[in-house]
């Protein structure tokens, strides 16, 4: 009896562990397309729904960039997110960098 209450509670205190661990990787990746919202929310000073290079780099995701990665980190987070260089991040950009997909593409050397 006493070992089936062990391996019983143990068995739920794994299940409990499992659960909070799954919580917290949430927590930390938030979708990005909320991220964008958020951030275009907060940092859009102009409402063109898009965060010219001057937006950005007053943002505090810029400041956190350039605080954790280094200065210029933004910078260069911007130019590559900034896809079409009209030297703006659109939701659709923005999207996609911070889904680890907006890196621009190299010019192919012949």
């Amino acid at each position: 009896m006493k070992k089936t209450l062990l391996t019983l509670t143990v068995l739920a205190m794994a299940g409990s562990v499992a659960l909070a661990a799954e919580g917290d990787a949430k927590k930390k990746a938030p979708d990005p397309a909320k991220r964008v919202a958020a951030l275009l929310k907060a940092s859009d000073t102009d409402g063109d729904e898009a965060l010219s290079k001057d937006e950005f780099a007053a943002s505090k995701m810029a400041e956190t960039m350039n605080k954790n990665k280094g200065e210029g980190a933004a910078d260069k987070f911007f130019g590559k997110a900034d896809a079409d260089s009209d030297g703006k991040l659109s939701k659709e950009e923005l999207t996609k960098a911070m889904s680890g997909g907006g890196k621009k593409k190299k010019p192919a050397t012949t």
